[in-house]
């Protein structure tokens, strides 16, 4: 099957907002502070154009922001936070808050689940930390002024329906969300508040919107995570197209919700599968990218660090955890995928299945990206995160595949960048596989490597003297090309 289309540069377009350029996921707050993750932040922030970057778990104990004094009166204390907000609305990007369930001297036991930071307590009286998430909110807007926070997200809960993060009711879960949005609107009403976050997808959703509109309680976006994968606890297994899917149904018992015209943000996502090191995670997040035009706000790709300031998966450099950047700084594919679709216009000339022609209405110039995402995908099964034998079986996965793009009434003689990302282009991972899979590159094998991960393979070619542009050719099995006119972006 031949992935084809032909479009007239000059034809009538739709607005496309980049929702994949919205939000980028990060690790607790004390994550952000080390100076290599605030580089690696400025990295994917430059090439992917992310707008906010969502820090879960706030407060948090590791920014020692609340504390007692030798009376036992509550302290509270800021420094640290104000440092990490000055730094990421210095690197161009806002907050994107979650606020998490009370932790330390707040749960009735202290039972920290290891990579949340959550109790499994029943929730404990909750005055206290409603009044530290009023006056957080209240700090920031003294710090950074009432309209730069409206533009903030502040959004309550972490996956609160599943082990192992908090084993309250689902009634003790709505009441959390209540009493955190109270606080923040008595902080002030312009404030954008929402939830809930839901591991297990949109289940729970409706009953969520239903609580809240029985309390009186505002919803200005809805969130939730999905992955494809047997992260994040599941005890599921998924395929390919699970993300889309879920998103769909997330939609429709939305706009059926009495809050209709809510905004609707994946607050954590993985289109897998496992390990996220592998070709096929990139080939996969830009065709959820594009699959999910129209449904969804924001997703959130993990931004850098591989860890989401949580303990590391694994010794080796590259570990199969989270990010779009190993922690030396390593690009992995999935890192050109949110990069590329970045590089779209803003308005959607043509759409068809693995292919998109865009054009940007500032300067007339077109871009298409097309992708191979092989039907055997959907029977991909997720792996363990270091299943190594994955990085040769994966990728081979399927046959070539035939694309073919026609733009016609382009500038004659103009230039157009070909860019492919594949197996043997922009993938560091095989690089490191090529030099032996060291657990710990040296510093000149991470200079090469961070090469390797920037060396996608790029061909200009010119427009025709007629302005006719055509590229017509077999691409590989998990591969993603980009057009666009220009040489370089």
């Amino acid at each position: 099957m031949t992935l084809s289309l032909a479009v007239d540069a000059g034809a009538p377009g739709t607005p496309l907002t980049h929702l994949w350029s919205a939000c980028a996921g990060a690790g607790r707050a004390p994550g952000g502070l080390p100076a290599d993750w605030q580089e690696q932040l400025r990295l994917v922030r430059d090439a992917a154009g992310f707008r906010f970057v969502r820090v879960p778990g706030l407060p948090h104990a590791g920014m020692f922001v609340r504390g007692r004094d030798v009376e036992g009166g509550v302290v509270l204390d800021f420094p640290n936070l104000d440092d990490f907000f000055d730094r990421m609305l210095h690197a161009g990007v806002r907050p994107f808050l979650e606020l998490d369930f009370p932790q330390g001297d707040f749960a009735d036991e202290a039972c920290p689940v290891v990579r949340s930071d959550a109790h499994t307590a029943p929730l404990p009286d909750l005055e206290e930390w409603s009044e530290l998430i009023r006056e957080l909110a209240e700090h920031c807007i003294d710090r950074y002024g009432l309209d730069e926070v409206r533009s903030w997200y502040f959004e309550v809960g972490s996956e609160p329906s599943r082990g192992p993060f908090l084993q309250g009711s689902h009634s003790e879960c709505l009441h959390l969300y209540g009493v955190a949005v109270r606080a923040l609107k008595k902080a002030d009403q312009g404030l954008r508040v929402g939830g809930r976050t839901t591991g297990d997808r949109v289940s729970g959703v409706r009953e969520f919107l239903a609580f809240c509109h029985g309390a009186g309680l505002p919803v200005d976006f809805v969130s939730c995570h999905s992955y494809a994968t047997d992260r994040a606890t599941d005890t599921h297994e998924q395929h390919a197209p699970a993300t889309t899917r879920d998103l769909r149904m997330l939609r429709r018992a939305v706009i059926e919700s009495p809050y209709p015209d809510a905004e609707i943000h994946l607050t954590g996502s993985d289109p897998g599968p496992s390990p996220r090191n592998l070709l096929q995670a990139a080939t996969l997040a830009v065709k959820t990218g594009l699959e999910s035009i129209g449904l969804v706000h924001s997703l959130a790709p993990g931004v850098s660090a591989d860890t989401v300031g949580e303990p590391r998966a694994g010794s080796t450099a590259f570990h199969g955890d989270f990010g779009l950047v190993t922690h030396q700084g390593v690009p992995k594919p999935a890192f050109h995928a949110y990069r590329m679709l970045h590089l779209l216009g803003d308005e959607l000339l043509a759409q068809a299945e693995g292919l998109v022609v865009t054009r940007r209405s500032a300067t007339g110039a077109l871009a298409a990206l097309g992708y191979h995402c092989p039907p055997e995908a959907a029977r991909i099964r997720p792996g363990a995160r270091n299943a190594d034998d994955r990085t040769e079986r994966v990728p081979a996965t399927g046959e070539p595949r035939r694309l073919r793009v026609e733009l016609v009434r382009l500038r004659p003689r103009s230039a157009v960048t070909i860019e492919t990302l594949d197996g043997a282009h922009g993938n560091a991972f095989a690089a490191w596989h090529a030099m032996g899979a060291p657990e710990t590159p040296t510093r000149e094998q991470t200079t090469l490597l961070r090469a390797a991960g920037h060396a996608t393979r790029r061909v200009i070619r010119s427009v025709g003297p007629d302005g006719r542009f055509l590229f017509d050719e077999d691409i590989e099995p998990w591969s993603v090309v980009l057009l666009h006119q220009g040489r370089e972006e």
